[in-house]
């Protein structure tokens, strides 16, 4: 059981699998930094939480490698999750090649391997995205699975790289 820990700057980098575990914590935060994956690191979300308590991201930098084949979450967060804030984030997806439209940036209230259920006091403020992705995004960028769930999801910009305009459309949540 962790408990007031705050990285700032770090760096989680070529990392295969899951890079950040948050389980039974509480009071941890990340602040600027990356997390990056190896050049296909599976289908591992890069970040999971289960009954982690008033833990914090602000401007922390989520990049999938080039080359990646799968399309992992980048944050799954599950049941009994209270406080979190996910603030100023960058999620970049790099993939071209077979891509689709979905995004999967933050899963809430169903964790990879763990029982679903409610997150409490969650808050998302303006995420930022970046897509290699040309077409129309598929819908639940965000995805809240639970529905007894209390989050707060304000803002959030895509910006797909490849569109001829360099198009910008809304995170869209299901």
């Amino acid at each position: 059981l962790s408990r007031g820990i705050a990285f700032m700057d770090c760096s989680f980098d070529f990392f295969a699998g899951t890079a950040i575990e948050l389980v039974g914590c509480r009071d941890i935060s990340f602040y600027d930094g990356h997390v990056e994956t190896a050049s296909d690191s599976g289908s591992a979300p890069f970040v999971t939480a289960i009954d982690a308590e008033n833990c914090h991201f602000g401007g922390v930098w989520f990049e999938e490698a080039q080359g990646a084949t799968s399309n992992q979450w980048f944050m799954d967060i599950g049941r009994g999750c209270n406080g979190l804030t996910v603030v100023g984030c960058y999620f970049v997806r790099q993939r071209t090649t077979g891509m689709t439209g979905a995004l999967r940036l933050i899963r809430l209230g169903s964790c990879t391997g763990a029982p679903a259920g409610s997150v409490l006091g969650v808050a998302i403020l303006n995420p930022l995205v970046t897509t290699t992705f040309s077409g129309d995004p598929e819908p639940g960028a965000i995805e809240i699975r639970d529905s007894s769930s209390e989050v707060c999801i304000i803002g959030g910009t895509v910006q797909a790289n490849n569109h001829p305009s360099m198009r910008r459309y809304p995170v869209d949540i299901a």
